[in-house]
Protein backbone atom coordinates (compact mmCIF):
# COMPACT_ATOMS: atom_id res chain seq x y z
CA UNK A 1 0.00 0.00 0.00
CA UNK A 2 1.59 3.97 -0.57
CA UNK A 3 1.82 6.18 1.86
CA UNK A 4 -1.26 7.54 3.03
CA UNK A 5 0.43 11.43 2.40
CA UNK A 6 0.39 9.93 -1.56
CA UNK A 7 -2.83 8.96 -1.94
CA UNK A 8 -3.77 12.13 -0.35
CA UNK A 9 -1.91 13.95 -3.00
CA UNK A 10 -3.24 11.71 -5.72
CA UNK A 11 -6.86 12.58 -4.93
CA UNK A 12 -5.99 16.64 -4.83
CA UNK A 13 -4.56 15.65 -7.86
CA UNK A 14 -7.50 14.12 -9.39
CA UNK A 15 -9.30 17.29 -8.13
CA UNK A 16 -7.01 19.81 -9.32
CA UNK A 17 -6.96 18.32 -12.97
CA UNK A 18 -10.93 17.81 -13.14
CA UNK A 19 -12.21 20.46 -14.97
CA UNK A 20 -15.61 21.00 -12.59
CA UNK A 21 -13.17 20.61 -9.54
CA UNK A 22 -15.17 17.03 -8.17
CA UNK A 23 -15.73 17.66 -4.34
CA UNK A 24 -15.68 14.05 -4.15
CA UNK A 25 -11.94 14.03 -4.54
CA UNK A 26 -11.72 16.67 -1.94
CA UNK A 27 -13.82 15.00 0.44
CA UNK A 28 -11.75 11.86 0.08
CA UNK A 29 -8.51 13.45 1.02
CA UNK A 30 -9.76 15.23 3.51
CA UNK A 31 -11.07 12.09 5.33
CA UNK A 32 -8.14 9.80 4.80
CA UNK A 33 -6.34 13.14 6.51
CA UNK A 34 -8.64 13.39 8.92
CA UNK A 35 -8.46 9.67 9.67
CA UNK A 36 -4.54 9.22 9.48
CA UNK A 37 -1.66 8.75 12.24
CA UNK A 38 1.45 9.76 12.16
CA UNK A 39 1.83 11.82 8.95
CA UNK A 40 4.65 13.38 7.63
CA UNK A 41 3.19 16.96 7.35
CA UNK A 42 6.27 17.98 4.85
CA UNK A 43 6.45 15.33 2.69
CA UNK A 44 2.50 15.57 2.36
CA UNK A 45 2.42 19.74 1.39
CA UNK A 46 5.54 19.17 -1.03
CA UNK A 47 3.57 16.32 -2.27
CA UNK A 48 0.19 17.48 -2.49
CA UNK A 49 2.18 20.95 -4.10
CA UNK A 50 3.54 18.59 -6.48
CA UNK A 51 0.67 16.69 -7.56
CA UNK A 52 -1.24 20.41 -7.87
CA UNK A 53 1.25 22.20 -10.00
CA UNK A 54 1.45 24.18 -6.76
CA UNK A 55 -2.17 25.41 -6.69
CA UNK A 56 -2.98 23.35 -3.51
CA UNK A 57 -1.52 22.58 0.18
CA UNK A 58 -2.13 20.89 3.17
CA UNK A 59 -4.35 24.29 4.53
CA UNK A 60 -6.77 23.33 1.02
CA UNK A 61 -7.53 19.93 2.20
CA UNK A 62 -8.14 20.76 5.72
CA UNK A 63 -10.64 23.97 4.63
CA UNK A 64 -13.09 21.97 3.55
CA UNK A 65 -14.78 21.59 6.72
CA UNK A 66 -12.68 23.66 8.76
CA UNK A 67 -10.63 20.52 9.55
Amino acid sequence: MPPTEDMIADRMGQWEASGRRDASMLEQAHAMLVLADGLDANYLELRIRDETGGSAGVADVRSIVGG
